[in-house]
């Protein structure tokens, strides 16, 4: 049933919340809280402060409804930081790194600093209620935000910053209907969610059997000797990168160039995405005279091959599918295949499969943080039928994975919509344009 606004409204003086209902109040946070508090972080060199009992929050642990937390102090960590501890259905804000993630505490816990805890005046204002004003307003905090390299937004500034106020009765209408109205939806999510999991399954197993089987399912097979290929058909080579490329696997500058507004654009290992160059995900530009001196060393040309080679994303991959001209940083390697020996997009999906991904892990190092050498690269295994075989299958799967694609695509745009009604219900709700109950 489509839902009515109530029936008379007033001017608030708040350029994002034009008008709310005529018997709503408006008032700073302050008014409504006991207190709101920062949290802190014992010394991590200090093997006592940690591994004990209370429960110690990092923004990665914020849920709407927050029941664990991944680390735990114990009370002479605890005591030695400044962190406060916050009980059932106290709100969790990020205002660091994350500005604006918040959930309602459902155990015990304290937090790190750049998130803070909220003890609402119940007799005032009810958590739930607050929760899902402050989820609406996550946008504007980042507006409110200040910073230089880290933006932050002070728990002293959101006690300033003003909450709408129904009566009690109405405050707990709505964060029931809310409630109600978010379970709905976030089921809806979680199915096209599974349904995006089990497509991506697919994809992967399609392009491991072909890059590994190839299409004909009465090829007769052979041991590779290789544990992460397994059988492989007979007549079928097994390759290193180093030996189907037309020059030597390199990589971009190890320098870091002066970033512009305008130039060249200058792609880095946050641009590659979903197996493509996100040219709007681009370090920025660097200068026609940079790009000159870097493309002595490596000049982008279409079909090229990259990889990353360190970070959280070490191994993901992209094609270059442009003519326009641009260069990369260097946890980037570009390799570029020789079209005599192998087919560029056939060995793009070989890398792609899981089998060449699992091969990648089996090879990586750490220190600060896990990367691939480039000699290690070079010498990276991938199964090579005859050229005719190779175009055949990047055929299929130009054409199998295209479905799949489409198929991930209308789901994500699901889920999109399904994101955007929430906060759009939410909108609705917690300001009054609709009248709840």
């Amino acid at each position: 049933m489509k839902r009515k606004p109530y029936d008379k409204y007033k001017k608030t003086g708040i350029e994002w919340i034009e008008e709310i209902p005529e018997h709503w109040d408006l008032l700073k946070i302050r008014r409504v809280i006991k207190y709101i508090a920062d949290g802190g972080t014992p010394k991590r060199a200090v093997d006592e402060f940690w591994n004990g009992d209370i429960n110690w929050l990092v923004v990665k642990d914020i849920e709407d409804k927050i029941f664990k937390t991944k680390e735990k102090i114990t009370q002479q960590g605890f005591e030695n930081s400044s962190s406060k501890l916050w009980a059932v259905n106290d709100l969790i804000i990020s205002l660091g790194a994350t500005i604006g993630e918040v959930g309602i505490a459902k155990i015990s816990l304290c937090t790190k600093q750049g998130i803070s805890g909220i003890k609402v005046d119940s007799n005032k204002i009810l958590h739930e209620f607050l929760f899902y004003y402050l989820k609406l307003c996550k946008p504007v905090f980042k507006g409110w935000a200040t910073g230089t390299t880290i933006f932050e937004f002070r728990p002293t500034k959101l006690k300033d910053f003003f909450t709408l106020l129904p009566p009690l009765p109405e405050q707990k209408a709505i964060a029931l209907y809310l409630d109600k109205e978010i379970n709905k939806t976030d089921l809806l999510i979680k199915k096209q969610e599974k349904l995006i999991g089990l497509l991506y399954e697919k994809r992967d197993v399609l392009i491991s059997n072909a890059v590994t089987k190839g299409l004909n399912s009465n090829v007769k097979l052979k041991p590779t000797g290789i544990q992460w290929i397994g059988d492989a058909p007979e007549h079928w080579e097994i390759a290193p990168l180093k030996r189907i490329v037309k020059t030597p696997i390199t990589d971009g500058p190890h320098e870091t160039p002066q970033i512009l507004d305008t130039g060249i654009p200058f792609v880095s290992a946050e641009a590659i995405k979903n197996n493509k160059i996100d040219f709007f995900r681009k370090r920025g530009f660097i200068s026609v005279e940079d790009h000159r001196r870097y493309s002595l060393k490596y000049k982008p040309e279409k079909e090229d091959i990259y990889m990353i080679k360190s970070g959280a994303t070490t191994g993901n991959l992209a094609i270059v599918e442009t003519d326009e001209e641009f260069n990369i940083w260097s946890p980037l390697a570009a390799i570029r295949i020789n079209e005599k020996i192998a087919l560029p997009k056939y060995i793009f999906n070989s890398l792609n499969s899981n089998e060449f991904q699992t091969s990648i892990k089996l090879f990586w190092s750490y220190g600060t943080q896990q990367n691939i050498g480039m000699n290690v690269i070079e010498n990276l295994l991938t199964p090579l039928p005859p050229l005719s075989e190779q175009k055949a299958i990047a055929a299929y799967l130009d054409k199998e994975t295209e479905k799949t694609d489409d198929l991930i695509n209308k789901a994500k745009k699901a889920v999109e919509k399904l994101k955007e009604y929430k906060q759009a219900i939410i909108s609705a709700a917690v300001t009054g344009k609709i009248k709840v109950p």
